[in-house]
């Protein structure tokens, strides 16, 4: 193929790309010129492709070569978590050996008489100062999707690297690779457009060196806690958008996966590690190639329907969340709960700690209390640790030199993390209990003789000091009540990836549980938040206090749980309605809108974010949803102040 029909003039344009503002326009007036002439404009797209490639890879050699140091203190820092995930998902990873003649096959196939094509100063592309201060996305992304996708679709792919932004998939994850025809569409079901799903990491998430092998650190008993992490979440969010392929991304390195294709096999395929100052090929040669396996392969997404992977251990490990106390005294629980009582021994200081955190108030400059009583600096984790608090996911493989009782806890509320049942003091946190015994084969089954930490104390026994479980229950109305998330299939839910709203703590999609429409509401844990969004919203949904509220005032909970693979919690809630903004507002709708608010506010709560969207209309009623920010302590003025800013917004939209 040559280029023997275009005249010099738009050879120049064409070879100028990117060079300089002029050029890159004459360069676009190229393409739209020769649009109507199928062969030709192949011919041209081709040119640019290996223009870019060339160029690209001087901008490689630009890349600063060190990671710029972490600045806590910026108010607009990265808060993105890698959050422990399931310890057995997935079941083994090994290499993927065909990948690196894949890329070497990719590079044979350009043009060789465009090899001669000058290298120009691409430049690099400058990421947002949120996304460097917060290293959430890797420089090299921001300028290796536009020159990847042009060197993919040059030799036929319709796959495209874009942000996972914007509801593009129910995973949440940073990065997808889509379909480009399906991209840009109103679609209910984004996730069925997702290829690829893509996390990018910062250095101290995902720990890797020259040299290094993910599978070999996945399979070594000591250091497979500086990859695990971040391997497990991105397996969970593949399986979820049910994408044969993904890749995890630092400042430095990318490393590509793909699942195998059997369903049921859980083994996750992993390529060596590319490195953006690599020149042969270069990292950019590399996810070109990616995205045209991921859109050559695409009918492998077929076959890898979600709720026919296999979950390991069957019934997951318990996601623990403790409620605070109401207002009004003793909660009286259901049998799915637990209490335990505040230990006398929790220091004061720690008590302190967790009561200012629960209140929103800064402690000690800014700091907070993780797992073992270290103290961090917020958006800082311990050195060597590659999750929040440096814990580990618990695999068999990391229950080395741990006591039989069990391992670190992890609690995001402040206060110390105690052993032995204790528990830090004023009860507003949320832990990750994750014990030796808990990663038994059996799916979490509750050792002989365990301390009630899980949930049931030992017969005839008592955990902390002798008292009986029915003194513990009583004292433990001081401290709230548990709540024992457990995994729950995607069949039981009749989860979908359909998306009802992107929520600020996780996406919203549609299900179904005994032919009744659901709304299945994500806590990603991964967002700051998210934990004590769901603690508010159990706590409105679980007390007895406020259960007369569900089905007339605020929708009913179906369920709530832990979806498979990823562990995300989630709260399935019954359909009622439409928002209050896509309704017409006739006074009728206005009464009872009011009329909800005043039911709510009776029953002690304040809701704290009330807006046309937290108010749904079915059928003439109208009841509240969303409590992610409700108060139990509010005072009657502030519910008055709340009801007058309420009815002030319907005069203006009714207006």
């Amino acid at each position: 193929m040559g280029l023997t029909r275009l005249h010099d003039k738009e050879k120049e344009a064409a070879l100028g790309l990117l060079s300089s503002p002029s050029q890159a326009t004459l360069a676009r007036r190229l393409l739209e010129a020769t649009q109507d002439d199928e062969e030709l404009l192949k011919e041209v797209r081709t040119l640019l492709a290996f223009s870019l490639y060339y160029t690209a890879k001087q901008a490689a050699q630009q890349l600063p070569t060190q990671q710029p140091p972490r600045d806590p203190a910026s108010p607009r820092r990265s808060h993105s978590r890698t959050v422990p995930r399931h310890s057995r998902t997935p079941e083994k990873v090994v290499d993927w050996l065909e990948f690196d003649g894949e890329v070497s096959t990719f590079v044979q196939r350009l043009d060789d008489e465009y090899f001669v094509i000058p290298a120009r100063d691409l430049g690099v592309t400058e990421m947002s100062e949120a996304a460097k201060e917060g290293h959430v996305e890797a420089p090299l992304m921001t300028s290796v999707a536009k020159v990847a996708n042009l060197l993919a679709e040059s030799l036929g792919s319709r796959a495209n690297l874009v942000s996972g932004g914007s509801g593009r998939s129910s995973s949440d994850t940073d990065e997808v690779v889509a379909a480009k025809p399906l991209l840009g569409q109103e679609r209910t079901d984004p996730s069925s457009a997702v290829l690829a799903d893509v996390e990018a990491k910062g250095g101290w998430q995902l720990l890797l060196q020259r040299g290094d092998s993910v599978v070999v650190l996945m399979n070594d008993e000591r250091d497979h806690k500086k990859v695990a992490a971040a391997v497990q979440q991105l397996f969970g969010d593949m399986i979820e958008d049910e994408a044969a392929f993904g890749a995890l991304t630092t400042y430095f390195a990318t490393v590509f996966l793909r699942r195998h294709h059997n369903v049921a096999d859980k083994t996750l395929f992993c390529s060596r590690i590319f490195w953006q100052d690599e020149q042969s090929p270069t990292a950019f040669a590399a996810w070109a190639t990616f995205l045209y396996i991921c859109w050559r392969d695409r009918d492998l997404k077929g076959g890898l329907k979600r709720e026919k992977v296999p979950i390991t251990p069957e019934k997951g490990y318990p996601y623990e969340v403790r409620l605070p106390p109401t207002k009004r005294g003793r909660m009286r629980q259901p049998k799915i709960f637990h209490q335990k009582a505040t230990s006398s021994n929790t220091p004061s200081k720690g008590k302190r700690k967790h009561e200012a955190v629960d209140a929103g108030e800064e402690v000690e400059g800014g700091q907070e209390a993780f797992a073992g009583g270290e103290e961090v600096e917020r958006g800082r984790e311990p050195e060597g640790g590659d999750a929040e608090g440096g814990q580990e996911p618990r695999g068999e493989e990391s229950q080395r030199g741990e006591d039989d009782r069990g391992g670190r806890e992890w609690t995001q509320w402040g206060g110390e993390s105690q052993r032995g049942g204790q528990e830090p003091a004023g009860g507003g946190e949320a832990e990750w209990g994750r014990k030796a015994e808990r990663r038994d084969a059996e799916g979490g089954q509750e050792p002989e003789g365990a301390d009630d930490d899980w949930g049931r104390g030992p017969e005839g026994g008592d955990a902390e000091g002798g008292r009986k479980a029915e003194e513990r229950e009583a004292e433990g109305d001081e401290a709230g009540m548990k709540v024992e998330l457990k995994v729950v299939p995607y069949q039981e839910i009749g989860f979908t990836p359909k998306i009802v709203a992107c929520g600020r703590n996780g996406n919203i999609c549609w299900g179904s549980i005994g032919g009744e429409r659901v709304a299945v509401k994500k806590f990603e844990p991964r967002r700051p938040q998210a934990t004590e969004a769901l603690k508010l919203e159990l706590l409105v949904y679980k007390s007895a206090e406020f259960q007369s509220l569900q089905g007339e005032t605020i929708p009913r909970l179906k369920s709530c749980g832990l979806l498979p693979h990823t562990l995300v919690p989630f709260l399935a809630l019954s359909y009622e309605g439409e928002p209050l903004k896509h309704v017409r507002m006739t006074r009728s709708i206005i009464d009872r809108a009011t009329s909800a608010l005043e039911r709510f506010h009776a029953a002690g709560l304040l809701h704290g974010d009330l807006n046309l969207n937290n108010f749904l209309v079915k059928d003439g009623k109208v009841i509240l949803c969303d409590f992610e920010t409700v108060r139990l302590d509010a005072l009657p003025q502030e519910q008055k102040k709340e009801r007058d800013a309420f009815l002030e917004l319907l005069n203006k939209v009714s207006a």
